[in-house]
């Protein structure tokens, strides 16, 4: 699994090798639970190709590797960035908040969502780490997104304490 951070800033090049431009904006659909397109930056002003969808990836390493880009089309790909959720509030079935949105884990073969990384402040998260919500227990609204999931099951992501570059557990 990689994060929206993992695929932001990245070379993207076509099958020939010619380099196309950065990736700028991820496109996503969230009814759908999954990453839609990536939106290109492009180095020429000649280029018009802005966009390429997840079925012409080839490859995410260091690099993207990309069979084609077109020009995005928002009549037939409508898609949210995810830019517009990053830093949205999460608040649970009563009303309280959880946090706000930081990442999000995406499946390296299928591009399927399959959880928000939520964190509700700088010192909680260097504190107790930053929570994981699985994406079917999310319900995006227009200004909030609502967590419809148990509040009794939690995953977390914890940071690890290291002595002499070597990980320990605390007994």
């Amino acid at each position: 699994m990689f994060r929206i951070k993992d695929l932001y800033m990245k070379n993207i090049y076509d099958i020939k090798g010619k380099k196309i431009g950065l990736s700028k904006e991820i496109y996503i659909d969230f009814y759908k639970g999954e990453v839609i397109g990536i939106g290109i930056g492009s180095y020429s002003i000649r280029n018009r190709n802005n966009y390429v969808s997840t079925s012409d990836i080839i490859n995410v390493d260091n690099n993207i590797l990309i069979k084609k880009a077109f020009k995005k089309d928002f009549k037939v790909d409508k898609g949210l960035k995810f830019s517009d959720i990053n830093d949205m509030d999460v608040i649970d079935r009563s009303g309280n908040p959880k946090g706000l949105v930081e990442d999000i884990l995406i499946d390296e073969e299928s591009f399927h969502i399959k959880g928000l990384i939520i964190s509700s402040g700088i010192i909680d998260k260097i504190l107790s780490g930053r929570e994981v919500i699985l994406m079917n227990n999310a319900i995006l609204g227009e200004d909030k997104i609502l967590y419809s999931g148990a509040s009794g099951v939690v995953l977390k992501n914890i940071p690890h304490h290291r002595v002499k570059y070597e990980y320990y557990k605390k007994a």
